[in-house]
């Protein structure tokens, strides 16, 4: 059968949204009449919104939730979470309703509610460190400085009135116990001093009272026997008194830091009521300084315990050999000095009753000292809870309004209301544009026609008409060649897809034979190509060709989306515009038949037989081959086998 190549027609460019030219003047256009429609309400009501707004100002002030202490502390570290607290203290409803009644306005002016100053009011921590700012804004600049400065004074009052209301719930009770162990300690001691001039107890030490003077000389070893037994079996007897009762028997050397353990202790505990209080679980978690407490308080509890243990062993052994040994020496001494027991006996137990007011006074001593340390660790908690604040700035009336800039939302109204007067005539253009579905389809000024014989075209006398007709002489019936540099820039302007098909048509293969291909057709494997149809034949997959392949997916790449039919003459269409795009001489001339004539032409310049092209082309008439055949070198022919089947640059 014989091929034709596609008809094409370059014909003059029409205007932008219908085939005529605009026969009404330009200030009469619909476009103009739309933009200038457009334009004006939009930027009379952009312009109405910019200038109807009341001015806004606002004043501010800068506040030190935590005042630097005295010249010999450390620095004080910015408290992110203090600072956060006193933020929502700021903006609390109770706050703003005593600046609300404390507020003293202008004549005239309207009165403020809380929920109006919520609106107004803003505090603005500045980052990492202990300074916020305290903002008001309004559209009453003369109000704005006033009602700054009494948020500020109902803050500082309410900051005193918490202190003071937090000192007295947790002081008063423990002061009251502080007062009235200092009497005990007082009376006991009171107690203590007629006890030893009653019973004749000069001094602390057994041998220097008188008691144990008179005695010494008779029966000094009896004496410090009994004195022994009796002393180790009081403080063996005291330890597992102590013991029993579940309290913390130590040596005297670890007393002082296992009591420091124990405030410790108890001081975590407290901390971490108060987080419970103050936090979530959840914000506990994720703070590394709050989550690490439990574990603490864990490791201090495990401490305190080892310490007890530990000292209780100790002080029990200590305790019960000392008894032994005395006990020991009293058995061996008791047949010697019978007749003295009872004086010794009488004595020591004065002795006891006057180390027991000793003890008691140093019990009493010791709760006295640990009520005073309590009372010292509530000031400092307080401080921490409390700290004192530092007015740095207090607020003035604004110069100068904040919000709007009238010039620059106006500017902002023109900008816009000119994009959205272009973008509806855009709009109005391409909804009102319509296309004749019977003219041939049109690509930068080219008309392609289907194959249809020279009545495809209407007759036209403008240039640029460009005919091909059956009837023609045989001289006409071959395409025009490509040389190589035009293939070659032909191929580097093109795209994926348009590169593709011109590969494929430099393999010999015609557009129905292009457009028949399936994905099963391309076997990249054996790099072989599976051509269907009348003329059915297998080709070789160029290296560029493969690699086109690749690309698509393994299949053409026109098939990639299935929902777009592509025919023959948008394939036409994008050799066409590529001919155009690589600034190839006489483009309306390059289509689908010229660049797989120039492919023929390339073997048959090589000198291979004619009767061997359609194991590459397939079936060509006798005509067509005889054509082919001027193009021949002289002397005989060769095989397919022995030229080079791939054309430059593939």
């Amino acid at each position: 059968m014989q091929e034709y190549p596609p008809q094409i027609e370059v014909i003059q460019a029409p205007s932008y949204g219908s085939g005529l030219p605009d026969s009404k003047p330009w200030y009469q256009s619909r476009r103009l009449i739309t933009f200038t429609l457009v334009f004006t309400l939009s930027l009379a009501a952009g312009l109405v919104y910019t200038f109807i707004r009341e001015p806004v100002y606002q004043s501010s002030a800068s506040l030190l939730t935590r005042a630097p202490g005295d010249i010999d502390q450390p620095a004080m570290e910015a408290d992110i979470q203090h600072v956060a607290i006193q933020r929502e203290l700021l903006l609390g409803q109770p706050l703003l309703a005593e600046v609300v009644n404390a507020l003293m306005l202008p004549s005239g002016t309207s009165p403020l509610s809380v929920d109006m100053l919520q609106s107004m009011l803003s505090v603005i921590p500045v980052p990492e460190t202990n300074l916020v700012e305290l903002r008001a804004r309004g559209p009453d600049a003369a109000i704005l400085p006033g009602l700054v400065n009494s948020w500020i004074d109902a803050y500082e009052r309410m900051r005193v009135r918490q202190m003071a209301a937090a000192t007295d719930a947790t002081t008063s009770a423990l002061k009251e116990q502080f007062e009235e162990y200092g009497y005990k300690v007082e009376e006991k001691r009171t107690e203590l001093d007629h006890f030893r001039k009653d019973n004749d107890i000069i001094t602390m030490e057994r041998e220097d009272n008188r008691t144990i003077a008179r005695l010494k000389g008779l029966n000094k070893s009896l004496n410090t026997a009994n004195e022994e037994a009796v002393s180790a079996r009081a403080n063996l007897n005291a330890v597992k008194a102590a013991i029993a009762r579940g309290e913390a028997v130590v040596p005297d050397s670890d007393k002082s830091s296992l009591v420091n353990l124990e405030a410790r202790a108890q001081e975590l505990r407290e901390i971490l009521k108060e987080n419970d209080k103050r936090f979530t679980e959840n914000f506990i978690a994720l703070d590394p300084s709050l989550n690490v407490l439990p574990e603490q308080l864990e490791k201090l509890e495990n401490e305190i315990a080892q310490k007890r243990a530990y000292g209780q062993q100790i002080v029990l052994t200590d305790a019960q050999q000392s008894y032994e040994a005395a006990q020991q020496s009293v058995v061996e001494l008791q047949q010697q000095i019978d007749d003295l027991n009872q004086e010794v006996t009488e004595f020591t137990t004065q002795f006891s009753r006057h180390e027991a007011l000793v003890e008691e006074l140093a019990q009493l001593e010791e709760l006295y000292r640990e009520l005073g340390e309590r009372l010292i660790r509530i000031d400092v908690k307080n401080q921490d809870r409390y700290p004192p604040l530092r007015v740095l700035e207090r607020a003035y009336p604004p110069s100068k309004r904040i919000f709007p800039s009238y010039t620059r939302d106006a500017g902002i109204a023109l900008a816009a209301s000119l994009l959205l007067g272009l973008l509806v005539v855009w709009i109005v253009d391409y909804l009102t544009s319509r296309r004749t579905s019977g003219d041939p389809l049109s690509v930068t000024g080219i008309r392609i026609h289907a194959d249809a014989g020279h009545s495809a075209i209407p007759d036209r006398s403008q240039p640029g008409v460009l005919s091909h007709a059956p009837g023609l002489a045989l001289e006409s019936m071959l395409p025009r060649e490509l040389s190589v540099p035009e293939v070659k820039a032909l191929l580097d302007t093109s795209g994926s897809q348009d590169t593709q098909l011109i590969t494929l048509l430099l393999c010999g293969l015609t557009l129905d034979e292009i457009l028949a291909l399936q994905p099963e057709d391309v076997d990249l494997e054996q790099g072989q190509l599976h051509v269907t149809g009348s003329s059915s034949r297998v080709l070789a997959i160029p290296e560029s060709l493969g690699n086109s392949f690749l690309q698509s997916g393994g299949v053409p790449a026109w098939l990639q989306d299935r929902d777009v039919e592509v025919n023959a003459q948008e394939l036409e269409a994008r050799i066409t515009c590529s001919a155009i795009d690589s600034g190839l001489a006489s483009p309306d001339t390059v289509h689908a038949a010229t660049v797989r004539h120039t492919y023929l032409a390339y073997l048959v310049r090589q000198g291979v037989r004619l009767s061997e092209l359609e194991r590459i082309a397939g079936p060509v008439s006798p005509t067509i081959l005889a054509q082919y055949g001027r193009l021949s070198p002289a002397g005989p022919g060769k095989s397919m086998e022995l030229v080079n089947v791939v054309y430059p640059y593939l």
